[in-house]
């Protein structure tokens, strides 16, 4: 991959204004049902509008020779956390390859993130419940927790193995150090 540099977000959605903030309500609406809890609060349309007025078009985006990820920090990724406690402390990653083809090297989501926030931070790409599925392009999402958080779960040290080997999944120049 080559470097990232900084890009100008065209998102080339054919959605309305309208549909995304609707899209935007009824994510807070069913997780707040979902949840049974009151930490989550649903915003009003005014809020919802500038939430994708200041978040959504205001994105960072950066783009390589085979990426382009579209980086929502700190208050701007807000639209996408649901609990109170970390709002304003996440960093979103929307990750999409130029060619459309769908990624899965998690390698290459790791450089990613080490290269846009931190190698110092976690982040968790989620596999939702049905119900929250959204699967309308060969597009991924990265959580990045604030610098100083661990979730609750993983490993506890660093093992990687930088052996070289060849072919299937240990292909050469595959593991990193």
């Amino acid at each position: 991959m080559t470097p990232f540099r900084k890009a100008v977000l065209d998102d080339g959605t054919k959605k309305t204004r309208y549909d995304l903030l609707q899209m935007f309500k009824r994510r807070f609406d069913i997780a707040k049902s979902d949840l049974n809890t009151t930490s989550i609060h649903t915003p009003s349309m005014k809020q919802l509008e500038e939430m994708f007025q200041n978040n959504i078009l205001n994105a960072e985006c950066y783009m390589n020779d085979k990426y382009q990820v579209n980086v929502y920090r700190n208050e701007k990724a807000d639209f996408m956390v649901l609990h109170e406690n970390l709002k304003g402390k996440m960093t979103y990653l929307s990750i999409k390859r130029l060619d459309k083809q769908s990624i899965h090297d998690w390698r290459e989501l790791m450089d990613i993130k080490n290269t846009l926030t931190s190698p110092e931070q976690e982040a968790v790409e989620l596999y939702p419940a049905e119900w929250r599925r959204v699967d309308t392009a060969n597009q991924y999402h990265l959580f990045v927790f604030p610098k100083g958080f661990a979730p609750a779960f993983g490993y506890m040290e660093r093992l990687v193995d930088t052996t070289e080997r060849k072919g299937g999944i240990n292909k050469a120049g595959q593991r990193g150090s």
